[in-house]
C-alpha cells in the first residue's frame, strides 16, 4: 500500500476543512439535536425509519487501474484514490471536550477534492445516543451548508451506522459526505466539486468517484 506525503508543518487544505471544523464546535453543540429551521425539515422528515437503513454491501469495488490504494493500520481504514498528490495531516482542534487532533488525508486537483477525515472522541462518548452523535456531527457540516440537496441517507458500514449527505457548501462546491461512528472514533469521507459546473459534468464527477466510497472499508 503507498503511503501518503506527510506534512509536518500543516498543509493549507484550503476547501476541504471549510466548515468541517464545526463538527468540533464548542458550545456543547455535539449534545444538542438539530433544530427543524436549520436544515429546512422537522427532525422526523430527516431521519429515516430503522427499516431504510441502508448495509453497505460488502462487495469488492471495481477500481480503476490508475487509482492508488492506501491502508492506515493505526486508524483502521482502507481506501482507493484518483491518481493525484496525496497529503495527510494532523490537525489540533479546541473544544469543549478538550484538544483532540484530527487526522486528514487528501486529494485536490483540477478543482475537485477527495477526503478522508477521523478523529477519535473521549471514551464517555460511548454512552451518548448514537442519534445525538450524529446530531452534532451533521450540526458541525451544517455551518459549510448554503442548500441541502436531498434527504440524507442512514446507512451502515460493518455494521457501524452513518448518513450520506448531499448539499452545497458555502464555498461554492457540491459535497457528496459521508459520516460514519464507530465506537467513539469519527470517520469521514467527503468528495466536492465546483457548484459552477454544468449538472451533467457535476453528476459525472460523482459517478467517478463511487469507487472512492465504494472502497472505504475498515480494518479492524
Amino acid at each position: 500500500m503507498m503511503r501518503a506525503q506527510q506534512e509536518r508543518d500543516g498543509w493549507p487544505w484550503g476547501k476541504l476543512l471549510w466548515g468541517l471544523m464545526g463538527v468540533f464546535v464548542v458550545s456543547g453543540v455535539l449534545f444538542q439535536p438539530l433544530r427543524a429551521d436549520s436544515t429546512g425539515e422537522s427532525e422526523s422528515e430527516s431521519m429515516a425509519s430503522p427499516d431504510e437503513i441502508e448495509e453497505r454491501t460488502e462487495v469488492e469495488p471495481e477500481i480503476p487501474e490508475d487509482w492508488q490504494p492506501l491502508e492506515h493500520p493505526e486508524l483502521g481504514f482502507r481506501v482507493n484514490f484518483p491518481p493525484g498528490q496525496l497529503r495527510e495531516s494532523i490537525e489540533p482542534v479546541e473544544t469543549s471536550l478538550g484538544m483532540l487532533e484530527m487526522y486528514i488525508l487528501g486529494l485536490e486537483g483540477d478543482d475537485k477534492v477527495y477526503g478522508v477525515i477521523v478523529a477519535d472522541f473521549p471514551d464517555f462518548f460511548e454512552v451518548i445516543p448514537r442519534e445525538t452523535r450524529f446530531d452534532g456531527a451533521i450540526a458541525g457540516v451544517l455551518t459549510n451548508v448554503r442548500q441541502r440537496l436531498v434527504q440524507d441517507r442512514q446507512v451502515a458500514l460493518s455494521g457501524y451506522p452513518g448518513r450520506i449527505l448531499l448539499y452545497e457548501g458555502q464555498d461554492g462546491l457540491i459535497y457528496q459526505h459521508h459520516v460514519y461512528w464507530v465506537e467513539t472514533r469519527l470517520y469521514q469521507t467527503i468528495a466536492a466539486v465546483p457548484a459552477q459546473f454544468p449538472q451533467r459534468q457535476r453528476a459525472e464527477f460523482f459517478e467517478s468517484a463511487r469507487p472512492f466510497f465504494q472502497s472505504f472499508s475498515l480494518t479492524e
